[in-house]
């Protein structure tokens, strides 16, 4: 319960089993009362294992063979092992700062059109300017994108160089351009390889996804099905990653960022994991 009325309710799961997009549908299933749509043909767990196995094997042993003959795929493995990420220093984060904010949504996507943006060109650069409000003019930020279709639940990464004073239009056309090469393994190793490591392995390779000192993430329209729980109307609905220990991540990302939309409003939410950034949510 909050304290001038009304509750506030928190839904979370492990990224492990679902992104947000897959939670939200999730939730909206369950709250509308439907029953999901059942698979007629389930897949073959064995199937499938071989068949990573096989895939890992064969495109491992083809990335090390090119590190024979490729300088850039050694350095790009190099940069990788040294935990390079392009120059940005990770930091441990200490604790975190969060701001959500209402937008209208006409007044957002028409603010968009007028300077030849889109409405997530619009999120990237609202939040570049808020990046060098706090100091960082410069800013490398990590996009995610769904790549996936139907039952798959693929990420892509996308990662761009933006500044707190470019144009929506301008952050469109680099987005566009990041979009078509996304990060992935270096040097051509196969992102499944961690499927098949020790969870400590894989945990330490995968402990700083993307080059980026800020994220956002665009998680998109909200379905109808998570506006009311029973009689209960939802007044709002703020997405957004949480991170249990953060005293202990080491991570380049400095700032999170997550915009989806309900009921004509963007909502924007901000999380700062850096404290030289901003040490208060005032700031």
């Amino acid at each position: 319960p909050v304290a001038h009325g009304g509750t506030v309710l928190s839904l979370v799961c492990s990224h492990a089993l679902a992104d947000a997009r897959e939670l939200i549908d999730a939730a909206a299933q369950a709250f509308s009362g439907s029953t999901p749509v059942p698979v007629l043909q389930p897949g073959s767990d064995v199937k499938d294992a071989i068949s990573m196995i096989v895939t890992v094997a064969l495109r491992s042993i083809a990335a090390t063979a090119r590190l024979w003959v490729s300088k850039k795929a050694r350095a790009e493995l190099r940069a990788f092992t040294t935990a390079d990420s392009g120059g940005i220093a990770p930091h441990h984060a200490r604790r975190m700062q969060s701001v959500i904010v209402d937008i209208d949504a006409v007044e957002w996507d028409s603010a968009a059109r007028r300077v030849g943006g889109s409405a997530n060109s619009l999120f990237v650069s609202v939040v570049a300017a808020t990046m060098s409000e706090l100091g960082s003019p410069a800013v490398t930020v990590d996009i995610p994108f769904r790549t996936g279709s139907g039952d798959a639940n693929a990420i892509g990464m996308a990662t761009v160089a933006v500044r707190g004073d470019h144009s929506p239009a301008a952050i469109r056309a680099a987005c566009k351009a990041a979009f078509g090469k996304p990060v992935g393994a270096p040097a051509g190793y196969p992102p499944e390889i961690v499927q098949l490591l020790p969870h400590r392995v894989a945990a330490k390779l995968t402990s700083t996804p993307g080059r980026g000192e800020v994220l956002c993430s665009n998680i998109g329209d909200i379905p109808d099905g998570v506006t009311a729980l029973g009689s209960h109307r939802s007044c709002g609905l703020a997405t957004r990653a949480i991170h249990p220990n953060p005293s202990g991540a080491l991570s380049t990302i400095r700032m999170s960022t997550y915009l989806s939309r309900l009921d004509g409003n963007y909502t924007l939410s901000l999380v700062c994991t850096d404290d030289a950034l901003a040490g208060s949510t005032a700031e």
